[in-house]
């Protein structure tokens, strides 16, 4: 999942124009989410072993789909295949569309650094470190949010806040909210731009665990009855939180992994990336295991929160706008410039 993760934005990243490159990355977390309803409907009725069967159909499918897509242009720069990068650039863009301009700059941008040797000193230039670090932020940042930990236990974590509703039924509805949510970031990605929507989801996410996290903590100290006019609260809480996160972590990460990075360096980068990132998932599936029944977790949700304040922060920093650029013009972002100096005019 991880690995299919990395290529799939890079493909996105690599062969979607700009205009559209963020409605199209986005759409990888709209595939995901529709994947998790589905096996969650599918699994209340069947067997695992029928579920698996059922689960297997699209996997093939896609594999079969995919065997007549065109390969990367940016790929196929990288081996000198020249001819067949702009026959594919030309079949990505439409029959009748000019692509000599942005070939060139493709060609520029690819070839800038594919005749060096490889070695890990290259990490240190501009264009390399400074994206990468934007993309591990981005990650690292989405992995803070507990999302893992909290999708696979809403369920007992709304049982243990004792919410209104059914446990089974808010978590429910909890799942339904966060696909939603990915269609509605599937039409403003390309207009609103990447940094507001990381803004914004990290915001969201910090606020709704923070909220979560004082409601248990009001449920452990003062007992049922304090929290009883409250008690739509948590579900509350995970609704706008599963949304929160999809505005942002979930539909904008991939986007950046897949055209902030540069094209001889996305494998290597997106190795490093998922393999810190999902550290720190499996660090909180395990954390949520031990607090799933206790209502001590709100220490966690507390800590959460606080991470994804800093995240915001460090993301209103940091993180570059791409909205709108080509991958030529995201590079340039990183270049390393010289100062001007504006010198007042000498009188003579």
């Amino acid at each position: 999942m991880s690995w299919y993760n990395v290529f799939i934005n890079t493909y996105i990243g690599e062969t979607a124009s700009p205009d559209i490159r963020g409605n199209l990355g986005s759409s990888f977390q709209i595939s995901y989410a529709l994947g998790v309803v589905y096996s969650y409907v599918l699994g209340m009725c069947l067997p695992w072993q029928q579920l698996a069967l059922t689960c297997l159909g699209p996997p093939v499918a896609c594999t079969l789909l995919l065997s007549y897509f065109p390969e990367s242009p940016t790929f196929l720069l990288l081996r000198n295949r020249t001819n067949q990068a702009k026959a594919a650039l030309q079949t990505f863009r439409g029959r009748n569309v000019n692509i000599e301009e942005e070939f060139g700059k493709l060609q520029q941008l690819v070839h800038s650094n594919a005749t060096q040797e490889w070695s890990w000193s290259l990490i240190t230039q501009a264009t390399v470190y400074k994206p990468l670090l934007i993309v591990g932020l981005a990650y690292l940042a989405r992995a803070s949010s507990g999302v893992n930990g909290i999708e696979s236990h809403s369920s007992l974590i709304l049982k243990a806040a004792r919410g209104a509703l059914p446990d089974q039924l808010s978590a429910t509805l909890f799942i339904v909210f966060s696909t939603v949510s990915c269609f509605i970031v599937n039409f403003i990605i390309d207009s609103v731009g990447r940094k507001p929507l990381l803004i914004a989801s990290a915001s969201g996410v910090s606020i709704c665990l923070g909220s979560l996290a004082l409601y248990l903590y009001i449920l452990e100290k003062a007992g049922e009855q304090a929290v009883k006019i409250v008690s739509w609260l948590p579900l509350l809480c995970l609704t706008v939180y599963g949304v929160a996160y999809n505005i942002g972590y979930g539909c904008v990460t991939g986007v950046l992994l897949g055209e902030m990075l540069p094209p001889w360096f996305k494998e290597r980068a997106g190795a490093i990336t998922m393999l810190t990132t999902n550290t720190m998932h499996l660090l909180m599936v395990i954390l949520f295991s031990q607090k799933e029944d206790s209502l001590e977790s709100y220490g966690l949700f507390l800590a959460l929160a606080a991470l994804n304040t800093a995240a915001a922060i460090l993301i209103a920093l940091f993180v570059k706008e791409t909205k709108g650029k080509t991958l030529q013009e995201i590079s340039e972002l990183f270049e390393k410039r010289p100062k001007l100096i504006e010198y007042g005019s000498i009188d003579r």
